[in-house]
């Protein structure tokens, strides 16, 4: 962004007094932004919300239009050409007044009266990251449950915090606005799964955290028509790689101090991400010999740029191990199950391929007849 206009949005935001920006990603969402929108529709001159209206094809920007003129001050309709999720938080980056930033996708939501909480708490904050936990909805079973990653504390060195934190997703994270463009924070476009690049790129970037103990975002989970159902697997897997390849990248280029907290915790996100996309890669392409030639590509260019993360992917799937000893050949599809079942708590269950489900039938049978 050319610096100019950089230092006009500044000097904007400054005397708007602007100290949260939320960035929507809005794409083909019609059915339900306005549900969204109204979490957020609070009219306090401190917020500042970011339709971003990603070249959808349906209703999105009309709606997005409805809630600028309802709370002009607050709600910014933009529209642009289909980019992705991650072009979407790159334009809200640039465009923003707010002090700090957060995401919002177009089909979740906030707590409203913590958001209000939160807005208090930015206004005082200095830190590089704000953490709050966030509320995850199954929206098949009508249950709630409150995550975080971070435990309640008082210091402020990020470095000091990440001892105890093995993952963060992107609902618990705020940044503060002007750390994420001096350090030039750019996410991949048209593609998905970028939220990772999100989370790892800023953290590694900051030096400082406050916590906080309150919920902001509320993460709806078990809806067939996002990038975690089945279908969204296999349509998107590759780009799973496609973002894990640039993780690499910027990692190595920023490669955390050794034996460093921050360290640890690169790892272990990575750990879980790189061991995550094979099995989004399988369940997408299938089993075939062709395919796992593409896997143990991946897996041998960790093993040879990270070679303690490849270790560790072992450690964190089981079944890893014994899928690298046969070839890339075994193993994976009864695994698949329990990987799905186990880390995901069981909310995506019903997404279980039937042919999955028929080995995993017959083997529980066969344990009954012998027992």
């Amino acid at each position: 962004m050319n610096e100019l206009i950089h230092g006009i949005i500044v000097e904007m935001g400054s005397k708007n007094g602007k100290i949260l920006t939320i960035s929507v990603a809005a794409y083909n969402v019609f059915d339900c932004l306005a549900e969204t929108l109204e979490t957020v529709a609070i009219d306090d001159a401190r917020l500042e919300v970011l339709i971003i209206d990603d070249g959808s094809t349906d209703e999105t920007l009309k709606v997005a239009k409805s809630f600028e003129k309802k709370l002009p001050g607050v709600f910014r309709a933009v529209h642009k050409k289909n980019g992705g999720y991650g072009s979407t938080i790159n334009k809200g980056v640039e465009i923003a007044q707010g002090k700090y930033f957060k995401q919002l996708d177009g089909d979740d939501g906030y707590n409203t009266e913590n958001l209000k909480r939160l807005l208090d708490d930015l206004e005082k904050a200095d830190t590089d990251i704000v953490f709050t936990p966030y509320l995850e909805k199954n929206m098949k079973s009508g249950t709630d449950k409150v995550i975080a990653d971070i435990k309640p504390t008082r210091e402020k060195s990020l470095e000091k915090v990440l001892g105890k934190a093995d993952f963060l997703m992107m609902h618990e994270l705020c940044f503060k606005t002007e750390m994420l463009r001096k350090n030039k924070i750019q996410i991949a476009e048209h593609r998905f799964y970028t939220d990772n690049e999100y989370v790892l790129y800023p953290v590694l970037k900051s030096k400082t955290i406050t916590v906080l103990d309150y919920p902001i975002y509320e993460y709806k989970i078990a809806m067939q028509n996002t990038s975690t159902s089945l279908k969204g697997l296999r349509k998107h897997g590759m780009d799973f790689f496609a973002v894990c390849d640039r993780m690499m990248t910027f990692v190595k280029e920023n490669k955390p101090e050794s034996g460093s907290n921050l360290e640890k915790f690169t790892n272990k996100f990575l750990t879980r991400l790189f061991s995550d996309a094979i099995y989004v890669y399988a369940l997408r392409q299938g089993f075939g010999r062709e395919n796992y030639k593409l896997i143990s590509e991946f897996d041998k260019k960790v093993l040879a740029d990270f070679p303690e993360i490849y270790e560790g992917m072992a450690r964190d799937r089981e079944v890893l191990g014994w899928t690298r000893k046969s070839g890339y050949l075994g193993y994976l599809k009864l695994k698949a199950y329990k990987f799905y079942r186990d880390d995901f708590r069981g909310n995506l269950h019903y997404m279980i391929p039937d042919s999955v489900r028929k080995v995993v039938k017959r083997k529980n049978k066969r344990k009954r007849n012998e027992n």
